[in-house]
């Protein structure tokens, strides 16, 4: 949540909102009015709402405007007055209440470089089974290309086993490996803070790949074969079958011919 003096009016944005249980999604009341930002822009306001915004331990009654911003919330000097909460500069704080609630300095012109990783939607991993779960960002950040990484609350809490992966973000949704080793279901819900995204690390792995790229297939065209590492596959006493070749489907010759004349030109 983001405390901005030079907000007029508190702000929600319109996709948690839009996310919301429908028997938890309070009324929208239409209104005709336009955000503008600092740089100057207009964007519409799709309406507010009247929410309760946690903030410490404490809870309050207040209209929000919804619109389309990059933070999730934005506490204007609507709810200031309002509240009489009280913005210590020095202190790095705000007071409401008596109770003083620690906040940070955020500079627009700082680059981030990670942000949390939401469920997408609900999801069942059953026992003993590993499967792709779908997250999606929740901030703005300088990097696109990251390192997924678990939330140790979220594995402490849920005994879900979540790997480490290599995404980027400027592609909305990616898979998120989760594995299950109890003997029960599992189900993760929708927006729960699964992982970090670290586009610090994703760097490294970038340098490493560049640095190892001669080992890489870059096409069909340079698939190579080695002897570093061979195996062999035990049949025991097995006797070996004999099996005539199938014959090519009429409609996949042309196909197979094709391909066989690449093989050889590629020899």
């Amino acid at each position: 949540m983001l405390a901005d003096t030079g907000s007029n009016v508190t702000i929600l944005r319109r996709e948690l909102y839009e996310n919301m249980a429908p028997l938890a999604k309070p009324n929208l009341i239409p209104i005709n009015m336009s955000l503008t930002t600092a740089t100057g822009d207009t964007a519409p306001f799709h309406g507010m709402i009247r929410a309760e915004i946690f903030i410490g331990s404490q809870s309050f009654d207040h209209m929000v405007y919804l619109a389309d911003i990059k933070s999730d919330s934005i506490l204007g000097m609507d709810f200031f007055k309002s509240h009489k909460c009280q913005i210590d500069v020095s202190r790095k704080s705000l007071k409401l209440n008596e109770e003083e609630i620690p906040c940070y300095h955020r500079d627009v012109s700082e680059s981030f470089t990670s942000c949390r990783i939401q469920i997408k939607e609900n999801t069942v991993i059953p026992p003993e089974t590993e499967v792709i779960v779908l997250g999606k960002p929740t901030g703005v950040v300088s990097e696109t290309i990251g390192i997924v990484e678990p939330n140790i609350n979220f594995i402490e809490k849920s005994g879900l086993l979540v790997a480490k992966a290599l995404v980027d973000i400027r592609k909305g949704d990616f898979p998120n490996p989760s594995g299950k080793l109890k003997q029960e279901p599992y189900t993760v819900y929708k927006n729960t803070n699964a992982a970090f995204f670290e586009a610090e690390q994703g760097e490294r792995v970038k340098i490493l790949l560049i640095k190892h790229q001669n080992v890489f297939s870059k096409s069909s065209d340079d698939i190579g074969r080695t002897h570093t590492v061979e195996h062999t596959i035990e049949t025991g006493s097995a006797r070996p079958v004999k099996q005539a070749p199938y014959r090519v489907p009429l409609a996949k010759r042309l196909a197979a011919e094709k391909e066989i004349k690449e093989w050889l030109r590629r020899a």
